[in-house]
């Protein structure tokens, strides 16, 4: 997610585009110096939620046996703000992949 008003022209976005691209290969590389098969891929969108499952089907078309995890913050005192700062995108993508026959689960991160 990346707040939109930081965005001042198309040269930012592609910056945008350049930075994400450069950091999943680097986690993709990571994962072929350990010896487990990786490749990096990206979407970019204005709903979390649609872009990642275009990106989800497309990765399921090429693996089918494809297991998606999202995370979720978990609090250990839990606040108001804490509740509208973290909106649950995670059991949106949750739906959505249930939806289209995509199995997901959802870990919870604890902070």
């Amino acid at each position: 997610m990346v707040d939109a008003g930081n965005f001042k022209g198309v040269q930012k976005l592609g910056d945008l585009k350049s930075d994400i691209a450069r950091e999943t290969q680097r986690y993709a590389d990571y994962m072929l110096a350990h010896g487990i098969h990786a490749e990096a891929m990206y979407g970019i969108g204005t709903e979390i939620v649609s872009t990642a499952a275009e990106l989800a089907g497309t990765i399921m078309e090429r693996y089918p046996n494809t297991i998606f995890f999202g995370g979720q913050i978990v609090f250990k005192k839990e606040t108001y703000f804490t509740r509208i700062l973290h909106n649950f995108a995670v059991f949106g993508l949750q739906r959505e992949f249930f939806k289209q026959g995509m199995p997901f689960f959802v870990l919870p991160i604890r902070v």
